[in-house]
């Protein structure tokens, strides 16, 4: 069970630069593991745990739209730092580097994205590392399925128009978690061809995709593209 509080503010240094600080509070409480399985055994499984955080982030976006860009990219950035201000908090860095592409022909567009992020620190608890899986990263497996101190994701998406205001939208996720960096390009990767429909409105778009792996069939209803 998730708490969190999160106060930003940002600022635009130029019409495509823009730079954000946070300050984060979030206390997880977990219970109900099942006596005798890995996690409930685990030493680094946490029943209480929170994060105290400040973090920095810089953006560089020259999409076309916020809303449905079909030209532009975004490379970001952050680094985030945890600090040990109660007995269930742990000191940690996070580094995370994003970047996504968009590109169209004959109305129909190609979009990308690819990030990779890593923790620094020891005794961190489970519920405090980097997961994969579920609607924002690797649809087709369950939401968090795997975590680790490093995660990787990569998104391809091709974008088309079906009668007015409906879409559709065929691509492919990957993702892979791993203690250390070095090691992601040897661990499991997991790969899901996703398919889904968007209804674009003025101001919002209502999406529903379908990932498949091997590990079963997620549906997903939200809203505003995964990227």
């Amino acid at each position: 069970e998730p708490l969190e509080i999160t106060a930003a503010v940002s600022r635009g240094f130029t019409p495509a630069l823009v730079g954000a600080a946070t300050l984060r509070f979030k206390r997880v409480w977990s219970y109900g593991f099942e006596e005798g399985r890995a996690l409930a055994a685990h030493p680094l499984n946490a029943g209480t745990c929170d994060i105290w955080s400040a973090a920095l982030q810089f953006r560089h976006d020259t999409r076309s739209s916020v809303l449905a860009p079909d030209a532009g990219s975004v490379l970001q950035a952050d680094v985030e730092q945890a600090f040990p201000v109660t007995d269930a908090a742990r000191e940690w860095t996070r580094l995370a580097f994003w970047a996504q592409y968009y590109t169209s022909w004959s109305g129909i567009v190609f979009a990308a994205r690819a990030g990779a992020q890593g923790l620094i620190g020891d005794d961190i608890p489970i519920q405090q590392l980097l997961p994969i899986g579920g609607n924002n990263t690797v649809r087709g497996i369950p939401k968090d399925r795997f975590l680790d101190r490093t995660s990787a994701v990569g998104n391809l998406e091709c974008r088309f128009p079906i009668w007015k205001r409906l879409g559709g939208m065929l691509g492919v996720d990957a993702g892979a978690v791993a203690r250390d960096p070095g090691d992601l390009p040897t661990s499991r990767w997991m790969v899901c061809p996703v398919a889904g429909l968007r209804y674009y409105l003025p101001t919002f778009v209502v999406r529903g995709d379908v990932g498949v792996s091997g590990e079963g069939v997620g549906v997903y209803f939200n809203f505003g593209q995964i990227f």
